[in-house]
């Protein structure tokens, strides 16, 4: 009995462990905030040389992420990715609030980018997937108009 009770404590350890992200709190400015919607395509406006960053759900906890598919392809001198990770996701993600204890919460990822030429338009292309795997669950292009 004694070895069944140990083994459901140390599982459920590695499960909060593993199921718990932490919060990321961002300090500095974020510039115009775009939160994507449900759906695949969007436009929107951003001024050259200001910085502005999109919001997108999602809840790491299931092993999925969303990551910025064409990072590699971007001309710097158009737009400037401000935040990623090695892995193109965001370095700032922020969970819903929640009970304390709570874990497989959801929240958001936030995307911070530059635009740095006036007239230019841009596609980001965001992916929903596992950062092993190459194949996405969803994906979100943005076109990005910059004036």
């Amino acid at each position: 009995m004694a070895s069944k009770i140990y083994f459901i404590v140390f599982f459920t350890t590695i499960i909060m462990s593993i199921a718990t992200v932490p919060s990321t709190k961002i300090n500095d400015d974020m510039g115009e905030v775009h939160t994507l919607p449900q759906g695949t395509k969007f436009d929107i406006t951003a001024k050259a040389g200001d910085t502005f960053t999109i919001k997108i759900r999602g809840n790491p906890t299931t092993g999925f992420g969303w990551f910025l598919e064409n990072r590699d392809n971007l001309d710097n001198s158009v737009i400037q990715p401000l935040n990623l990770n090695e892995h193109g996701s965001s370095r700032d993600y922020i969970t819903d609030e929640h009970p304390e204890g709570m874990v497989g919460v959801g929240g958001y990822y936030y995307f911070k980018f530059k635009g740095m030429k006036a007239g230019a338009n841009v596609t980001l292309r965001f992916v929903n997937k596992r950062p092993w795997e190459t194949s996405a669950i969803r994906s979100v292009d943005v076109n990005v108009n910059l004036i």
